[in-house]
């Protein structure tokens, strides 16, 4: 009879060993959890693009009664361009450089935000395709304008570039 009475109380503690040992556990995560506490910051850096100069090559311009005026606006993130008593078969060379000002590298491409249809002074731009470098690092392009066939002659437009530009990833060797 021994052994009837005794199983009950065998899987009782059994039961209250195993439901102590997951509170203990429990409780001993539950500390182990709230003092441990891990900070941590992910600072990437910042972008700060901008035209920085620019110059009219005016040897370049292939008729002198036609003045080309360029001039950065909008913080240095585009160049506006006007063209006063356009011809059509007018060309002149506009060059521009550009700083990275920010904590990281960059590439950049200007961009005219028309197409040819829209206007009929198309802007040939040349930019340096290498990786311009942190803190102050510059780069240069220049900007073919041409007016094409099919317009008035003496006549004037206005036309803007854009910089835009992304971060890039330097392999170093």
């Amino acid at each position: 009879m021994r052994s009837v009475n005794f199983l009950p109380k065998l899987i009782s503690a059994v039961i209250f060993t195993v439901v102590l040992s997951a509170g203990i556990i429990g409780v001993s995560y539950a500390y182990f959890n709230s003092a441990n506490n891990i900070d941590s910051d992910a600072v990437m850096g910042d972008i700060d693009v901008v035209f920085s100069d620019i110059y009219i090559d005016q040897d370049s311009a292939t008729d002198s009664s036609c003045v080309t005026n360029a001039r950065i606006v909008d913080n240095g993130k585009n160049i506006q361009i006007n063209i006063d008593n356009a011809y059509p078969g007018y060309t002149s060379t506009i060059f521009y450089e550009v700083t990275n000002n920010g904590s990281v590298p960059v590439q950049y491409k200007v961009e005219q935000p028309y197409t040819e249809e829209d206007n009929p002074v198309q802007l040939d731009i040349f930019e340096n395709t290498e990786y311009i470098k942190r803190n102050g690092g510059k780069s240069q392009g220049q900007i073919i304008v041409a007016v094409s066939d099919g317009i008035g002659e003496c006549s004037n437009y206005g036309l803007y570039t854009e910089l835009n530009f992304q971060q890039t990833i330097v392999e170093i060797r």
